[in-house]
């Protein structure tokens, strides 16, 4: 028995022994193979072998059968279809025929468990480690970046006053770099290289704007040490990261931030800063 088969039966036995007792007794948990939502996933069941991967294996998900009506559907496929495996970590999904009882879902109810060559029990179960109910999507909004009188586009204050919760700040810098840019245009894919053979292209460059808040005194002799700040959603590089730029001054340390992309409103953004002093 091939690995990738002991793969997929092991996830085959887990469904068919341990999740009825998840549902009512008119549900049942869907095995058709035949399709990533008929069935648990994700599974090697969905792969190909590939040697230029250092997986040995590719994603080979089926499309739909209209590419045509359904065009950007099957692209996406397409570019998903290129990766050497599914993530390390993956979310199982597990189809019912209809809704089960929730507060029944645990590690004692759906685990993993690796099957020998005899179908003999190759280990101790692999429990879940976390539960993910779906939650309705919503669309945002965003300001036209052609239009800088669009209503969407609002005035912010920076946190400044958020730079002397500790002594140590010395001075802010706001600059540019240009950053590679791997994805092509108008398509906005990473073309596929094999992990095992290749190392991707890059395509163009792209101009990224960051704050820079420097300590006080004198730098190292190998210049200051920096931490790079990642802000979180429905944030910017003008919000957290000036929060705790005191915080990392006062140790001796940089912070730079850039925003994510989304964040910080767009190319028509603006940022204004007003003088309190003729200091330079």
């Amino acid at each position: 028995m091939s690995p990738q088969y002991r793969r997929i039966v092991a996830v085959a036995v887990t469904v068919l022994i341990l999740l009825p007792g998840l549902a009512f007794a008119d549900v049942e948990a869907l095995f058709d193979l035949s399709s990533p939502a008929t069935a648990p996933f994700p599974s090697d069941r969905f792969t190909v072998d590939d040697h230029d991967q250092k997986t040995g294996l590719r994603v080979s998900l089926p499309k739909p059968p209209d590419c045509v009506t359904r065009r950007s559907d099957c692209e996406d496929i397409a570019v998903i279809n290129t990766l050497d495996g599914f993530n390390l970590q993956p979310r199982l999904s597990i189809p019912f025929s209809r809704a089960i009882d929730v507060s029944t879902v645990n590690s004692n109810t759906v685990f993993l468990i690796r099957l020998g060559h005899g179908h003999g029990h190759g280990g101790d179960p692999i429990g879940i480690n976390q539960i993910v109910w779906e939650w309705r999507r919503q669309v945002r909004k965003f300001p036209n970046p052609a239009n800088p009188n669009d209503p969407l586009f609002v005035l912010s204050t920076l946190p400044v006053v958020a730079l002397g919760i500790f002594p140590g700040v010395g001075s802010v810098a706001f600059g540019s770099f240009e950053s590679p840019d791997w994805e092509t245009m108008p398509e906005g894919f990473i073309p596929p290289v094999g992990t095992r053979t290749g190392v991707s292209a890059v395509q163009r460059t792209n101009t990224l704007y960051f704050n820079l808040v420097i300590p006080a005194g004198t730098a190292p002799a190998g210049g200051w040490p920096v931490a790079i700040f990642g802000h979180g959603f429905t944030d910017s590089k003008q919000g957290a990261p000036l929060a705790v730029a005191s915080t990392f001054a006062r140790h001796g340390i940089a912070t730079i931030a850039i925003n994510v992309v989304g964040h910080g409103g767009g190319d028509a953004g603006t940022l204004i800063i007003t003088r309190t002093s003729a200091r330079r």
